[in-house]
């Protein structure tokens, strides 16, 4: 089966850095690669972007700016966006497309703080050769075939819509599949998590070495893989991750109506893309909203009931240091935080999905009734360094704080030797269960918290 790839090069504008790696493409791997560009928008050619590429020999002086669905009936192999935005917002590609990030630097963003022409002009010419290197080591056309990915065998995403997200340059022969995507938790979490792992076999060049505590958060250049239900839900491998989730009872109808009406009318006059300042002042607004509800008591607060928030805590314990590791959890009158890394081959939704659909059932059971117990999703974040697992840990152990719970009212635990020095109140729970305990929790669709605030400022 001979032919060449269809690779799709999207960002926001299709004003530079996507044109830039469509014009390397066809100058370095035309035998092998038909290559595209597009926008999820369409801001016209960038002057500056034309002027470097026609330096470095490469003439894209005849390219246009071109909106995403004008490529619409064209099959694509894969489909690389090259900016965050256009990553955040991609749009679905039928069929065997696979979708992956590649993040580059954005040139005219970066220029404006440019004193000199010359200046502003470095700034494209050292996206223009990272692209250059990224693109020179794509897929090469091999007999019977082009090269792809390893079978995602691995990931255990029930519908991905597409797949990775290296921000990487690929290793010879290929598009690897990276690792999975233990990537971001909560995108404001009440309590978050973030974790970076180095790329697995067959992924990117240079890695962190798989012993370093670097590995144990989220690596910027490793691949991210990514699936969504109602949330997006990302991960990296075996870093650390914050996943929070809540009652089903816990936010009431009506006050969610009147939150979404305020969010709609905001959303209205601060389109995306957001700068950082705006995205803060978003969660600010929003997730703050929901945490109080959430602390306030709302909904009937079963896990206050120490019988119960055992269950969960039992069901913490039952697979940890085997599925993964646990650093530290709390169990709220109607609410979850979980801070942990992942082992190998466990993925993120099914070990999420495991903890729900059996203590769902337990508690069910305990109570002798039916009936949705948690959230339909659930909320992650990858851990980016030590300062953000310290902040998640410091937000799990002050929420009961926070809430103003009697020690009885909730189940905390802290892994010793590692986050806080000074907890001021930790009920740290070392036992396994006992004997007769879980049975292996089946696996149940994990979802997340709407918005839960963000723990750091800075977002990944």
């Amino acid at each position: 089966m001979g032919g060449k790839i269809k690779i799709l090069f999207l960002c926001t504008g299709n004003s530079c850095r996507s044109q830039m790696a469509e014009g390397w493409c066809r100058q370095l791997k035309a035998d092998s690669i038909d290559a595209y560009s597009a926008g999820i928008e369409t801001h016209g050619l960038n002057p500056n972007a034309v002027k470097v590429m026609a330096e470095a020999g490469v003439d894209i002086s005849g390219h246009r700016s071109k909106h995403v669905d004008e490529l619409k009936d064209v099959n694509f192999d894969y489909v690389i966006t090259v900016c965050g935005h256009a990553d955040e917002n991609c749009p679905l590609f039928p069929g065997k497309a696979k979708v992956l990030h590649v993040g580059f630097d954005d040139p005219p963003e970066l220029a404006r703080s440019a004193k000199t022409e010359k200046e502003a002009l470095d700034h494209y010419r050292r996206v223009r050769d990272q692209i250059r290197d990224f693109v020179a080591k794509l897929p090469l056309l091999k007999e019977g075939g082009h090269s792809c990915p390893p079978a995602e065998e691995e990931r255990g995403l029930e519908n991905p819509r597409s797949v990775i997200s290296p921000n990487a340059i690929p290793t010879e022969g290929g598009l690897s599949s990276p690792p999975v995507r233990k990537e971001r938790g909560l995108e404001n979490p009440r309590s978050v998590i973030n974790s970076i792992s180095p790329a697995t076999e067959g992924g990117f060049s240079n890695p962190p070495c798989k012993d370093s505590s670097y590995s144990k958060f989220y690596n910027p250049f490793s691949p991210v893989e990514r699936s969504k239900h109602h949330l997006p839900h990302r991960q990296q491998g075996t870093i650390y991750y914050f996943v929070s989730w809540h009652m089903a009872d816990s936010l009431p109808a009506e006050k969610l109506s009147r939150l979404d009406k305020e969010r709609d009318f905001w959303l209205s006059s601060h389109p995306k893309p957001w700068d950082e300042k705006t995205e803060e002042e978003y969660h600010d607004r929003f997730s703050r909203a929901i945490d109080a509800i959430l602390d306030a008591g709302s909904g009937s607060c079963l896990l206050k009931n120490p019988e119960l928030s055992r269950i969960l805590s039992d069901a913490f314990f039952h697979f940890n240091s085997r599925r993964y590791e646990i650093e530290s959890f709390v169990v709220m009158p109607n609410h979850v935080h979980v801070l942990f890394s992942i082992i190998k081959p466990y993925k993120l939704e099914q070990i999420v999905k495991s903890w729900k659909g059996f203590t769902a059932r337990s508690i069910n059971n305990e109570l002798e009734k039916k009936g949705e117990l948690w959230q339909d999703d659930y909320w992650d974040r990858m851990i980016r360094s030590e300062k953000h697992f310290r902040k998640c840990k410091e937000y799990i152990n002050e929420n009961p704080q926070k809430a103003r719970l009697r020690e009885e009212e909730y189940f905390l635990y802290n892994k010793e030797g590692r986050g806080l020095e000074n907890p001021r109140s930790v009920i740290s729970p070392n036992a396994i269960p006992k004997e007769g305990g879980l049975s292996s929790p089946p696996a149940e669709k994990g979802r997340g918290l709407e918005n839960p605030r963000s723990v750091e400022k800075k977002q990944i």
